[in-house]
Parts: C-alpha cells; structure tokens; sequence
C-alpha cells in the first residue's frame, strides 16, 4: 500500500511537465468512446421500444397474408378462430391529383376499420384515421401531398374511382418511413378498391388478414395451425415475434454500418494514445535514469508511467462516455426515417460499461509497448538518450504477450460490436490489413523521399522533405491516421456513386426509361397506338404470367418442406412466380448453361425454359431438372433448358423464368411494355393521356426513381457521415497531438534554422512541403485502397459494374491535404513568435 501511495506520487508529479502533451491524444480518445457509447445506446434504447410497443410492430397479435384470395379453409378457419380480424387488400397503382394533374405510382392500401388493433394510424388532421372510412375518402402520403401541393378537402383519382382526401398520413404502425419514399402509402376504405376497377386478372394484389387474439393463451395455437395450413395455400404466417426479428435484421444492418465509424474512431484514438507514449517515453529516459540511480526498481519505474496511462485512459474513457450519452438524445432525431416507433432515450448502462473498458482496455494495451522498453535500459544507456533509441527486443515474451493480447483485443471489440464473432473475425482481419496497407504505405513515403530527393531541389522543400524520415519523425502514425479517415470517406463517396449510376439507366440513349404495367390484353392494342401518336418506340413488350411451382425433380414442395434440413428456402418455394415468354434474349441477359429455346409445340411436353442463375441456385436446381408449374390452375411440366445471368440493374422487364413461345399465350395475362421518352414534358404529356384512356395501367419513370433514390441515400448518408464525423474527428486531433509532438521534436532544428539566419518564411515552407507531401501521400493512399475495396463491392457483393467517383475523391484528395497542411502551419507559430533563446528554455522547463 505504501508503495502504491508512492507510485502514485511519483505519476502525478512527473506528470506535470508532459499534461499538455498528452491531452489531445485523450480528446482522441473521447472521441472514439463517445461514438461507442451513443451507437451502443441508440441500439438498446431500440430493442427496449420493439419490447415495450411489441404490438404496435405488426398491429395485431398475427398476420396472414397471400398473393390471392384466401381459399375456403382458411376463411373457415378464421370466422371460427376466437379472434377479432381486420383485412387489407394492397398493391401498387397510379394516383392523380385533380388540382394540380399530377400523377404518381403509389402503395394503394384498402383497409378495413378495425385496423390497427395496437398502436394508431397518425394522421393531420387526427380525427381523418377514423373518419375516412365514411364515404369515397383516403389518406394519402404526407410527403406526397407537399410535394403536389395538395391539402386535405382536395380530390384524388385512382383507378375510375375518385376520392375525397381525408387528410395527411403521417405514420404507420410498425412501418419505417424512408421507405415510403420510394412507395408512397394511400389508405382507401377495404369496401371501396372493388370500384376502382383495378383487380383485374394477373393484378399484383396481396391479401392480408390480421388477427387480435382473445385469450392470450391462444396466440401460438392459432398460428401453430396457421403454420400448418401456410404451404398449402401459399401463405405466409407473421407474429409479433416474428416481425421484431425481421426487423431487427434490417435496424441491425443499419447498427453495423454505424458501428464501423465507432470502431474506427476508438482505433484511432488507440493509436494516437500508442504513438504519443512511444515519444513520451523517449523524452522521459533522462528522468527514468535519474530513478533507476536513486535505486527504483524496473517494475516501480514501469509502475509510474503505467499509472499515467491508465490515467489517461479512464480520463478520455470518462469523457466519452460522458459525451456519448449526449450525442445519443439527437440520434433519434438524425435517424427517425429510419426508426418505426417513438423512441424514449435512456441510460444503457451495459454501452456505459462497454464503453468505459475499451477506452481504458485500448489505452493500456498500446501504451503497454513502448513501457515495455524501458525495462531493459541501464542508466548509462538512459543517460545516453539523446543518441540511442528505445532499445526494442521482438522475441521480448512479454512484448509478444501484449501483441497477441492486442490481436485479441481488436477481435473481441469487432466481435461484441457487430454482435458476431464470425463477422468480427472477418472485419478484424480487414482492419488488420487496412492498417498494415497504411502503414506500407508509409514506409514506401519514406523510402522514395530517401532515395529519389534530388540535391537541386530548393532548400526548403529539400529539408521539409527530409523530415519525413528524420529520427522520431510521426509519418507512420500520421498516414494512418489521415488514410484511414480518407479511405472511410472515399469508400463512402464510392459505393454511393456506384448504386446510383448502376439505376441510371436514362444517361444511356439506346435503353428505355419508362415502364408502362398492368396493361390488360385487351388494352394493349390502345396503348401501343397511343405511344405511337407520340412517336414513341415500344422498345420491348413482355406478358406476365402468374404461376407457382408445383414439383421440383419429382419432390413435391410437402416433401421438400419435410426433408430434415431442406436446402431450400419456403419463401422459394412458396412466393408467386410472374414469368413471361417470347423467342429471344434480351440485352443484359447471357446464358451461362445450356441453350435457349425460343419456341415450342403447345402439345410438346416437358417444356424447355430458360432459369436465371439466382433463383436456380436459391432452387437447387442443376441442368435438365423437371419442374411441374401450377399455372392458375393449369399443371405445365417443363425442364432446365439453360440457365442464364440477368442485369437487374437495367431498367428492362425482367424475369426468373422465361417460356419459350407457343405455350403460354392462351394463359390470362398482363402486359408490361418499356419505352425511351426524351423530355419531362413529354412524359407528363403521355402520362395524363394514359390515365384519361387506361386509368388501371401504371407508369414508372426512371429519372424520377433515380431521384427518390438519391434522397434516400442522402438521407442515409447524412445519418453515416455523422457518425464518420467520429472518426473523423478522432483522427484530426490525433493529427494535431502527433504534429504538435513532432513540433516538440523539431524545435531544435528550427531554433538552429533561425539562429544561423532563416527567415519566418522559409521555415513556413519547410512546414508546407513536409506536410503537403504528407497529406497528399496518405490521402492519396486511403482513396486507393478505397478504390480497391470498392472494386470487391461492386464485383461479389453489389455484381455490378465498377465506376469511378472522380470529383468528389478528388475533392476529398484536396479537403485532407490543406486540413494537413493548415494543421501543420497552426503548429509552426510558437516557433516563429519567439525568439530562439526563449523556445530553448520554454523546451528545458518542460
């Protein structure tokens, strides 16, 4: 105890001359534990809402729904089941504003007046929720409405039916409402989509029943034989229990996105803390001398520093726990599209904890290597200090012990973070590899400024350069630094670009840009016509038929349910399949296998048909395999003829499964054509023409999607860069401490510059080149190795092509260079301000 009190003494006098230095690299610190924390937060503050509004997730105790009308047992079942039910019939369809003759395509929703049994439909005004069900009313989009400029009062054609807008829908039980910027919600009464005129044979209706249970008790029996009934019928049966999970698949993806930028910044504040003690200690070897002569022992000399790190470490840690429960109170508000309930924030005291022992866990992993070197020096060498370095022996066991427990360290904070350890190993490794790519990068910096750096160059750019390689120089942990918050930011600007581009299908003269759906047999002849008085080409025109798969290589879909471990998905085998046929390939597919049959003999059986890759590999399916189809009604046997790849990013009518032509053409069926329309006007044109002719067939228009697509990433991206600000930021002050630390190192050679007759200009452009090399160098090594990181995306997780973000990495290249280089400067001007004399006594006194 007496020697712990004096340890104690010892840490916070020698402390006192090195406070200054050491306090950013706890602000880095902070910075990274305050992301942790509030990411962490968020999440529980999430789970504990899905727990306490459980209902309001699905509105009801069970869900049932399907792609048709529910067959006879079903609905027996129903009437007879102890429970309270409200229907929904949905789809999509265009929507016309009669103020301002706007149209839109639209998620039409016929609801029936018990929904939702748990939670409410919020609507401006309140009472709309309940009185729209009265008379031929609606509730339209809120969003929707500002963007057409309308106002409840005004009217809405859907369909041949016109309807009185209720009010403004402004929330939805259990639904997130950045989706809904893509399909935008309309409420119509459940008695009234009949007179629309929209169900129509091939229409793509869901059908859902919701169930408010009785008796508790009853719930899991009820859905037990639900569950039971669901494959034969095609449904698909959904709890509450059942939706949180999927849910909380989608928020846990948002989670770990987030979280990258969080682990991000603790790393880097973990290594700002590791570089800042390797240099500590290197100016403590006169003071560690001093006690090793006084007769301290190694471990009480080891015990002094190591208390000011762990000091350091519960400070930065204290900080940023205390400053991530702030930033948590505004994540809801940044995220709330993203959110399906009203959020109570909330201390989570195991994000406090998690926190607290990473912040201090970091620190004293990274401090522990540099401290380990002082174990093996003399006095005589210590007293040496100004010549020789830390003495640094790699087969040292305990130097190895604290790399392997770094290694760990890193794995089990990815780990516990992502919530897999699976998925941990993997971004550990990256991180790992990031981090060594980094510093190779550095290290190549530091050999071609060796090597290739001209004695003609000027003199200032000559010495600035050289710093980079001069003794305890900061290039290492200054590229990392900097080249990990460019990469961060670049492999953002990238994949961003990269989704938007891969839906730009208009910037192409030759591909369609609008789609015109729900075409009956009967109308298409009237369409076709009208788009010709346009002088529009019909670049491709495609039937759709329904079907649904009866047998797969002579197993029924019962025996495939009942394997033991089925290889294939229900929804697989269970969705509603809309195929088309014709006699030729469309630009964007490829056949991988097989060949393709372009026609066939209406009594030849089984059928060739042509599969695409991803649905015959979610099938199991293999060259030659039967498949029997159920074609409403009608059992059709065909086989795998060819297996080919499909460019879904073409805005082109595509399909799992292609017939050949000759088969289907007697099947009920809608037509799907694809056009190329030069101007808005001449959109708008064709599109008031076809809702006044054709008001059941919908219209999609490629710049518009792009555009709700781009908000929707804004909105997302706005949500990721803040929490890259973390990051960012943790790497900006670890840049300041690392330049103000090499100023410290540099402040003899200046004040030697300026005693032999350099001027303040000269000194200020030997700051500009060190630093401009440095901050081009290492963004320019983060925006590579975001490139490369993109390319991977793009070719095995997105399959698309790989496009170059130029300006905005360019911008990106330029934004970290001057940041480098303003720091640089600001770091500089104690060294001008004073005379040479006064810096030198400044630096003697600590």
């Amino acid at each position: 105890m007496k020697n712990l009190a004096w340890l104690l003494s010892m840490a916070w006098r020698d402390s006192r001359r090195g406070r200054r230095r050491l306090i950013l690299f706890v602000a880095a610190m902070s910075i990274g534990v305050a992301g942790l924390v509030a990411i962490r937060s968020f999440q529980d503050n999430i789970r504990a809402a899905l727990d306490k509004q459980a209902g309001e997730v699905l509105g009801a105790d069970l869900a049932l729904n399907s792609r048709r009308p529910l067959a006879r047992p079903v609905r027996d079942f129903l009437a007879a089941a102890p429970a309270d039910i409200a229907w929904q019939r949905n789809l999509s369809t265009m929507l016309r504003f009669t103020n301002s003759d706007s149209a839109h395509l639209v998620r039409l929703r016929a609801i029936s007046p018990e929904f939702p049994f748990y939670g409410q439909i919020v609507t401006d005004p309140p009472e709309a929720a309940t009185t729209f069900h009265s008379g031929n009313s609606a509730l339209v989009d809120e969003a929707l409405m500002i963007q057409a400029g309308a106002a409840p009062g005004d009217t809405i054609t859907i369909g041949h039916s016109t309807f009185t807008i209720a009010g403004r829908l402004v929330k939805i039980p259990g639904e997130v409402s950045l989706w809904t910027q893509l399909s935008p919600r309309v409420f119509i009464p459940n008695d009234r989509l009949d007179a629309t005129g929209l169900i129509q044979p091939g229409s793509r209706l869901f059908y859902r029943a919701l169930l408010r249970v009785h008796d508790p008790e009853q719930i899991a029996p009820i859905a037990a034989s639900l569950e039971e009934m669901a494959a034969r019928h095609g449904l698909r049966v959904e709890t509450i229990a059942s939706r949180q999970e999927r849910l909380g698949r989608t928020l846990s993806n948002v989670y770990r996105f987030l979280d990258i930028f969080a682990i991000a910044a603790v790393l880097l504040g973990g290594i700002g803390v590791g570089s800042a003690v390797h240099v500590y200690m290197r100016q403590k070897l006169g003071t560690v001398a001093i006690l090793r002569c006084l007769g301290a022992s190694r471990g009480q000399t080891m015990g002094i520093y190591l208390l000011q790190m762990l000091a350091i470490g519960l400070l930065g840690s204290l900080i940023g726990t205390a400053g991530g429960i702030l930033v948590q109170h505004g994540l809801p508000t940044m995220l709330t599209d993203l959110i399906p309930h009203d959020l109570v924030v909330s201390w989570s005291w195991p994000a406090i904890a998690m926190g607290l022992t990473v912040g201090l866990g970091i620190t004293l992993l990274l401090a522990l290597l540099p401290l380990l070197s002082i174990r093996r020096i003399s006095p005589l060498t210590a007293l040496r200090a100004t010549i020789e370095p830390l003495p640094a022996v790699w087969r040292d066991p305990l130097r190895l012990a604290v790399w392997g427990a770094t290694a760990l360290g890193l794995y089990l904070l990815i780990a516990l973070t992502m919530s897999s350890w699976r998925d941990g190993a993997i971004f550990a490794g990256a991180i790992l590899l990031l981090l060594a790519a980094l510093a190779a990068f550095a290290a190549l910096l530091i050999w071609l400024v060796r090597h290739f750096i001209s004695p003609r160059l000027p003199f200032v750019l000559r010495q600035g350069l050289n710093n980079l390689y001069r003794p305890n120089n900061q290039t290492p942990v200054l590229m990392m630094c900097l080249g990990l918050g460019a990469f961060l930011f670049a492999l953002l600007f990238a994949v961003q670009h990269l989704l938007l581009a891969q839906l730009a299908w208009s910037h192409d003269a030759h591909a369609p840009n609008t789609l015109l759906f729900d075409i009956q047999p009967d109308e298409l002849p009237g369409v076709q016509d009208l788009l010709a008085t346009h002088d529009l080409p019909v670049i491709q025109s495609s039937p759709i038929v329904t079907m649904r798969l009866s047998s797969i290589a002579g197993r029924t879909l019962r025996e495939i349910r009942e394997e033991e471990n089925p290889l294939i998905e229900s929804w697989a085998l269970n969705r509603e399949y809309r195929s088309s046929y014709r006699d030729h390939l469309s630009p964007g597919e490829d056949i991988l296998q097989g060949e393709f049959v372009p026609s066939m003999d209406l009594f030849e059986e089984p059928v060739p048909i042509s599969v695409e890759e991803g649905i015959a590999k979610d099938l199991q399916l293999a060259m030659g395999d039967e498949i029997v189809w159920d074609v409403q009604g009608l059992p059709i046997t065909t086989y795998v003829a060819s297996i080919r790849r499909v460019d879904w990013y073409q805005m082109r009518p595509n399909f799992f499964v292609i017939f050949p032509t000759g088969i289907l053409e007697e099947a009920p069926h809608i037509h799907l054509l694809a056009t190329r329309i030069a101007s808005p006007e001449a959109k708008a044109n064709l599109q008031r023409q076809l809702l006044d002719a054709f008001p059941t067939v919908s219209f999609i228009d490629a710049a518009s999607l792009i555009s709700t697509l781009d908000g929707i990433f804004g909105k997302l991206s706005f949500a990721i860069r803040f929490m890259s600000m973390f990051s960012v930021g943790a790497g900006v002050v670890v840049l300041i401490g690392a330049v103000a630390t090499s100023r410290y190192q540099r402040l003899r050679e200046s004040v030697l510059l300026r005693t032999i007759g350099a001027s303040r200009r000269q000194i200020k452009l030997i700051a500009v080149s060190e630093f401009a090399m440095l901050g081009a160098f290492a963004a320019l090594s983060g925006t590579i190795l975001a490139l490369f990181a993109s390319w991977i995306l793009a070719r095995f997780w997105f399959e698309a092509t790989w496009l170059i973000a130029a300006w905005p990495l360019a911008g990106l290249w330029f934004a970290v260079s001057a940041l480098t280089i303003i720091v640089g400067l600001l770091n500089t001007r104690q060294t001008l301000r004073h005379p040479p004399l006064q810096l030198l006594r400044e630096q003697e006194a600590g």
